[in-house]
């Protein structure tokens, strides 16, 4: 095992810890815990890139992070979903719509990993923590649909981007993927 997976790995137990710690050691709102699971991410890549530990600075860009990456995201999720469960924190059409578009992403999760295709996780893009972020943010369902439609048009765009396009330097492309990453979309 070389440099840049043992910084991987130790980044992705820390991405889990982090959140967990989130979840169970803070006395904060349930959305901002959200919010800051959702920023734990870049504890896997974006952290030990800015320390110098991955040699190939490309790493992230590789399968190798992008497989593990969407392993411990999912797991991250499945957390969060428990503490959702385990608190009581949505009402029930909530927590199944939260659990229904998990159990969506989870999906195209595995397809993915099954035929080693990116391109599958445009088709089964992850609303899960920006929608449950919503829904624990405002009671108000006016403000919520306008929220839900607007975060939906920003995951597709980024989720385009991110995972469909073939990378090729696209200025635009990176811009739109740095301002999602800003967002935490």
């Amino acid at each position: 095992m070389g440099t840049d997976e043992l910084a991987l790995y130790v980044g992705s137990f820390l991405k889990v810890a982090v959140s967990l710690g989130v979840l169970y050691g803070t006395s904060i709102p349930a959305y901002l815990k959200v919010l800051l699971v959702s920023l734990s991410d870049v504890v896997d890549c974006g952290l030990p890139k800015l320390l110098g530990l991955y040699k190939d600075a490309r790493f992230c860009e590789g399968e190798h992070y992008q497989r593990l990456d969407k392993i411990t995201d999912s797991a991250v999720y499945v957390l969060l979903l428990f503490y959702v469960y385990q608190k009581s924190l949505l009402s029930t059409v909530g927590r199944e719509v939260v659990l229904g578009l998990l159990i969506y992403r989870l999906l195209g999760v595995g397809l993915y990993l099954i035929e080693n295709n990116r391109k599958l996780l445009f088709y089964f893009p992850n609303f899960f923590l920006e929608v449950l972020f919503v829904l624990l943010f405002t009671k108000n369902v006016g403000f919520r649909v306008v929220l839900i439609g607007l975060v939906a048009v920003l995951k597709v765009v980024q989720e385009y981007f991110l995972h469909y396009l073939e990378r090729k330097g696209s200025s635009v492309g990176a811009l739109l993927l740095r301002l999602g990453e800003v967002l935490g979309l």
